[in-house]
Formats: C-alpha cells, structure tokens, sequence
C-alpha cells in the first residue's frame, strides 16, 4: 500500500492554518502544521515532508523565505508559498529558492490540489534529472578517458577528472572558457595550431571527428591524443553543444614506434637472409659454370692435336655460357631490369612449345592434361620472357610430383578480373577491369603451407633440401616487367595452383621470324672502348672476322686522343657504359665534336632499362647487352651501317 503523500503547511494565522488542514485531509494529503519559521525547520528535519506548503509572512524573528532557504540548504524538499501580498524585494528571494508554485490567498480547494500536484510531478522529474545527472557524472569521472563537454558556443561546460589532470588545469579554471584556449591541438606535421578546433567542426558540420593530434598542455608539455569530437543533439536536430574525447596515445605510439622498429629490424634481418642465400646460390651455380669451363679449357689443352676432342671442349664451353647468359638474364629478370622485344605472342603455342621440349626429357612418364581456349588473344609480350615463365613454371610442377604418382595439367583462357590494387598483387602491379589472357598449372604434388607459399618466389628458395635457383623468382620478374600478375592457391596435401594474369591485346600473333643469315660482313674501322682487357681483344678479334678494321682504347680519354689522330674515318664506336675516367654521355659529345654523328653502340652488362638516359638523350645510339655472341654483334653493326 502506497504511503499517503506528508505536507507541512507553515502558517501563522490559526484559522487559515485550521481550514488549510482540514481541506488537504478531505483530499487524503498527511498533514502537519506550524506556525514559526524554527517550528517548521525542526519539523523538516525531524520528519521530512514531501511538500511544503509556507506562508511568506511569519510572526517572530524568521519569515517563510528565510526558513525555506534553510530547510532547501539541508534537504532538497519542494516548497509551494501562500501569500496575500509580497513587495519586490521579497519575490526576489523567492526566486532564488525557485519554488514549485504560489498561491495567492484566498484560493479555492481545486486550485490547491492542481498546484500541489504539479509541484510534486515537477519535483519528482527534477530529482530524477539530478540522479541521471550523477549517474552520468560519475560514469565520466570513472572512465579511464578524458571528456569535455561544451556548449553551442564551443564554452567548456563539463571537463571529467582524467581531462583536467591531462590538461593540467582545474575544472573550475577550465568551465566557461573557450574549449580551444582549454584544450589547445597542434597539427603534429607541422607543429601549428589547427586552423578550425575539432569541437568547432563537430558543432558546425554535425559530423563527428577521430583525429590523432598534438596538445600542449598548460604546464608546457606535448603530448600525442587520441581525439573524437561529436555534436550532441536532440531528435529535432537542434545541436545543443559537443563532447570531446581526448585519450593519452603517448604509450601506443611509444608501443607503435617499437613494433615498427622489431619489424624493421625483422625485414633487415630477412633480408640479409635472402642476401646470404642469393649470393651463396649464384656462387654455386657459377662454380658449377666456372668448373666445366675449367675442365674442358685443360682438356683442350692437354689434347691440342685432337681436333675432334679440341671441337667437342670448345662447344661445351659454348653451353655453359649460354647457361652463364641465362643466369645473368633470370638475375635481371628477378629485378625486373630484363630488356622487352614485344609483340603478340600466342600463349598456347609458347606451352605447346615448351611441352615439345620436355616430352622427352622432365615429362617422359609424367601425364600432362591440357585445356587451351581456342581462338585465345595474344599477348604482348617478349617471345623469350614468356617461354622462360612457362617453362620455369612447368619443370616446376613436374618436380613437386616427381617423387609421386601424379600428374600437372595447364591450362589457358580469357578471363574478366575486377581492377586490383598493387597492394593486393604478388607482383605489386596495379590491374585495371578488363580482360585479361590466364595460364594455369596445376600439380598435384604434395602442396606447400602459408609460410612456404610467401617464400616460394624468393631467388634460390626451394622446399628440398637446397635451393634450386632462379626459376620462380624470375617467373615473377618477367611477369612483373610484363605488366601482370600471378596467383598461388596451395596448401598440405592438396597440390598447388599458379596462374598468370598477362593483359590481351587486339593484335593477332606473329610468326616466328627467320634468323638472320650469318654471311653479311663489314669494312671500314670501328673505334673499341672498355676497359677490360680481355673484352676488348674478343670483340677485336670478331670484328676481324666479320671484316672491320679496329682501334681499341682502354679508357675515355685514351679513345678520344686515338680518334683525333687516327687518319681513317670512323664508322662506329663500340662503347662501354662505365669507364674508369670520363662519363659515357661526355664521350660521345666529344667524339662526335670531332666526327659529328658518329654511331655509337652501348655494350653494358646492365639492362637497357639502366642505360635509358644515356640512350635518351643521344641520337644514333644503339645497345647491345653483354655477353653476345659473334652473331648478335654482326646483326647490332649491319643495323648501325644500315640505318
């Protein structure tokens, strides 16, 4: 059962106090009476009310508004005033203790009644507004965050404890000031204050705001925040101010800072990691090189009279620079410095191609399932780099089901692939939509883990017990190069998938061209630069033989001092890319200062991409890549004579 509702009606004058009674018992209020302002504080104090109903003028030393102040300063207790007449100055203080109502004498009972019942809803929402008050009050002064709350003026109305102390200011020094001139933000670029304050821009755009900024606090310290500004609003719309939430990021971006430096220092160690095994993988294979040549070198010599013996040695030693040559070319390839001859090539004849090579050989026993897209575009690409990326990616596959019994299938096609950013490809090249010319092989070997499969295109890694070589890691250079990508689909026991993404392009595929007879020889005098000796005699003694006569000079300076005496015309130089004393591009202004428009042939080890600025810049320039055979030169001379 619901306690009836108590009220203490403080009234001097007997016979109002009597009938005032009487009527709040008839409408079922509990009721006590007093006729002083002492009387009624020590009621208040002994039986708290719920409402008070108090007559402004008292008899004795204390009037209705003064016993009301001091009841109100002890306990919250809403108080209704009954007067006949107040001046001025006493409905000022009345104000000040905000009263739920009045009630101007005489008044009737329903009058009564309604403004005791308004004054008890109103007080009962305003001490439930002070509760949910609190309760948030608290709520923010426990949080590990600091918040400040503002105004629509962008004035501090509210800052937490944890704010303050971040701040080094006090709330009461903090509430009624700008929030800007509170909490002062710095871009932490440039260490300037911000043009526009984060609440400013929360309360003007209705958006809210997560920044990382730098606050100088009012002790002088820098400290980096974390911070969120948001508008607070009402269902209507109508913005009433903002809250900031600002939190010490120091210690996160301290923890961030050394991640990164553990990564870092990771990556270094990785990466000398992947150094240790290239150079140690090169070293082996050129070893390998190093001593067939050796051998067969020795054995030429010992058997000078054996010309069968002599002939057999010298075309051995031919292979094993050509493998020399192949390595050199996967190195650049790996590096994606390779030198591009592109036109249409058709996929499916590159694999029929290298299929017919390994038939014999890597594939003798091993079933080979194929599936070619008829009528496949091209792509345009360099003939010699696309068949090095399907072979490499064949015998690979062949070697994962070597020791098993099971079978690789390939496949080509034409497919449409959404735009794909370079973070998210293996070869960090960007694919626009569009169609694009795929090839699968399939193994279905045993399959490699996560850790492996982010390792498989490093140069020299393999998942035997030695690194293999260059394969794979070239496969990437020479796709990369092309403008494509790969995907690898792999895992434990489920064998492994590589596809390549080539762009098609609308031109149909060439046939293969005839090579260049060898029977073409030359005349005049060819000017030789390089300053390596053993070079520079191999390159005289094949220009010889094609028919040129020859000037050799070991440095920049030595070839220009030959040109300017030299009495025959020059018909060409033959340059090296880096010289021990003079840049390239300053020795062919000079030389041609002497002859002008000369031609000139670049031999340089690197790739023609490395040498683009010299090329650039000069006209009647050609490159020719080291090492070449007698052929390629005769073909790079006919094309300087010719052009």
């Amino acid at each position: 059962m619901t306690a009836p509702i108590s009220i203490l009606v403080v009234e001097d004058e007997q016979i109002v106090a009597m009938d005032l009674e009487a009527t709040l018992r008839t409408l079922g209020y509990q009721v006590r009476v007093r006729h002083t302002g002492a009387a009624a504080i020590m009621q208040a104090r002994h039986e708290p009310p719920n409402l008070v109903l108090m007559d402004i003028r008292l008899q004795g030393g204390m009037d209705g508004v003064a016993a009301a102040e001091q009841i109100r300063a002890e306990i919250d207790l809403p108080f209704v005033f009954l007067t006949a007449y107040a001046d001025e100055a006493t409905r000022q203080r009345v104000r000040t203790i905000t009263p739920y109502g009045y009630l101007v004498k005489p008044f009737d009972e329903r009058t009564l009644q309604t403004t005791i019942e308004m004054a008890l809803t109103r007080h009962a929402h305003d001490q439930q507004l002070k509760i949910s008050e609190q309760w948030f009050r608290t709520t923010l002064e426990s949080i590990g965050d600091g918040v400040v709350t503002t105004d629509q003026a962008a004035q501090v109305t509210y800052i937490n404890s944890v704010a303050a102390e971040l701040l080094a200011t006090q709330p009461s020094q903090a509430i009624g000031r700008p929030v800007a001139a509170v909490v002062p933000l710095y871009d932490p670029q440039t260490a300037q204050p911000l043009p526009d304050h984060p609440v400013q821009l929360a309360l003007t755009t209705g958006m809210t705001l997560n920044q990382d900024l730098l606050l100088r606090t009012s002790d002088g310290r820098e400290i980096w925040i974390d911070e969120s500004a948001a508008p607070i609003q009402i269902d209507c719309g109508t913005t009433l101010g903002a809250v900031m939430v600002i939190r010490d990021a120091s210690d996160r971006r301290q923890a961030e800072h050394e991640r990164l430096e553990i990564q870092r220092r990771q990556e270094e160690i990785r990466h000398l990691e992947r150094l240790h095994v290239l150079s140690g993988g090169i070293a082996h294979d050129l070893n390998n090189l190093l001593t067939g040549i050796f051998g067969y070198t020795q054995l030429a010599q010992l058997h000078s009279g054996n010309a069968e013996l002599i002939d057999d040695a010298l075309a051995q030693i031919e292979t094993i620079c050509y493998r020399a040559t192949e390595l050199t070319q996967h190195l650049l390839a790996y590096a994606g410095r390779t030198q591009l001859a592109l036109q249409p090539v058709d996929m499916n004849t590159v694999v029929r191609d290298v299929l017919a090579e390994l038939r014999s050989s890597l594939l003798q026993n091993l079933p080979v399932q194929l599936d070619l897209q008829t009528a496949l575009p091209a792509i345009n690409s360099d003939p010699g780099h696309i068949h090095q990326i399907v072979l490499n990616l064949i015998v690979n596959a062949a070697e994962a089901v070597a020791d098993t019994a099971g079978s690789i299938s390939i496949r080509t096609a034409l497919r449409l692939f959404p735009a794909m950013p370079a973070s998210t490809t293996l070869t960090r090249v960007a694919l626009a939509a569009g169609s694009y010319v795929t090839l699968e092989v399939n193994d279905t070997g045993m399959g490699m883990d996560s850790a492996t499969c982010t390792r498989i295109f490093e140069p020299f890694f393999s998942t035997k017990f030695a690194g293999r070589g260059l394969g794979l890691a070239a496969v990437m250079g020479n796709i990369r190069t092309h403008g494509g990508t790969i995907l690898l689909d792999s895992a434990i026991g489920k064998g492994s998938r590589f596809t390549v993404i080539l762009p098609a392009c609308a031109e149909a595929a060439q046939a293969p061209s005839a090579r260049p007879t060898s029977s073409w020889s030359g005349q005049g005098t060819v000017l030789v630069i390089d300053d390596q000796a053993v070079v520079r005699q191999v390159i005289q003694r094949l220009l010889v033989q094609i028919g040129f006569n020859v000037l050799m000079a070991e440095t920049g300076g030595a070839a220009l001092a030959l040109f300017e005496q030299s009495n025959l015309p020059i018909i060409g130089i033959l340059l090296d890319l880096t010289l021990p004393d003079l840049p390239t591009s300053e020795i062919i202004q000079r030389a041609r200062a002497i002859q002008p428009d000369v031609p000139v042939i670049l031999m340089s080890g690197y790739s023609q991409e490395d040498v683009a600025s010299v090329l650039a810049n000069t006209s009647q320039i050609r490159f020719l890549a080291k090492p070449f055979t007698m052929e390629t030169l005769r073909t790079s001379l006919r094309q300087m004579i010719n052009a």
